[in-house]
């Protein structure tokens, strides 16, 4: 067993619109490797990179995209801007069943063919059933009626069309853009007025190092997120807070920390 204390950043973001407060965990473990973990409204994301090269994690968060960003905190997850939804499913069918019955030589009429009138009506009123579509997959019970919507290869427009905006991948899109703002900030302030340090002398003659935290929330700013253009208000609070832990080697090489 091995047994190491190091020291983790926390950093606190408060006053985001549409927001809960945040709370982010930054723990450098060994030049160009760390791991973070970010809260907010009792939900909590991690993710650990190894290969950061000379970048802390607070420079090699803010230098990646939030696409990429979100894959690694929600790993496993495969989460997209949008997904399958029985609504748009429905309101797509009924502008497709629309346009055919208007015909004409663009649009779906021009794709699928034109409809006539009792046609329409009767594809109308079956439209009901595709609202228990709760996934692509489960769109095969209605594939009857959606191949005389859509054709017979209805699947296709079914997995590109019939979906919506995704508000879990959403939320994560503007936390990421509030934890990049929240950690441009903090360097640009370091960089502005650098950390006070206390030296302290014990009786044994050694020195310990006590860093002053910040007891309250830094006024608001005006921060142009890097993939948004919305001007987001932060008030962010950072702090140093030691721990210990164990830790132990992996087959994969990466560190398992254990509070």
């Amino acid at each position: 067993m091995k047994v190491e204390s190091g020291m983790v950043r926390i950093v606190r973001i408060t006053a985001v619109p549409r927001l809960d407060p945040i709370r982010v965990t930054l723990d450098d473990l060994d030049p160009g490797k760390g791991r973070i973990n970010i809260e907010c409204w009792g939900r909590a994301w991690a993710s650990y990179w190894g290969a950061m090269g000379n970048n802390t994690l607070a420079q090699f968060f803010c230098k990646c995209d939030n696409d990429y960003l979100i894959q690694n905190l929600a790993s496993g997850k495969n989460l997209e801007p949008t997904r399958f939804s029985a609504e748009a499913l429905e309101k797509l069918a009924r502008e497709t069943i629309r346009e055919r019955r208007r015909g004409g030589q663009t649009g779906s009429a021009l794709e699928f063919g034109s409809l006539g009138k009792d046609e329409a009506r009767q594809l109308f009123d079956s439209l009901d059933e595709l609202r228990h579509c709760e996934s692509p997959i489960s769109c095969w019970d209605h594939g009857n009626l959606l191949s005389e919507i859509f054709c017979e290869e209805w699947w296709h427009i079914v997995d590109e069309k019939a979906r919506e905006s995704n508000p879990e991948y959403d939320c994560l899109n503007r936390i990421c853009d509030a934890v990049r703002g929240a950690l441009i900030q903090l360097e640009t302030e370091a960089q502005a007025e650098p950390r006070a340090a206390t030296i302290n002398t014990t009786s044994d003659g050694s020195e310990t190092t006590d860093f002053v935290t910040r007891e309250s929330a830094m006024a608001a700013i005006e921060h142009v997120a890097i993939h948004n253009s919305e001007s987001r208000e932060l008030e962010a609070e950072e702090m140093l807070v030691p721990f210990e832990a164990t830790a132990e080697v992996w087959p994969t090489g990466e560190r398992g920390m254990h509070p």
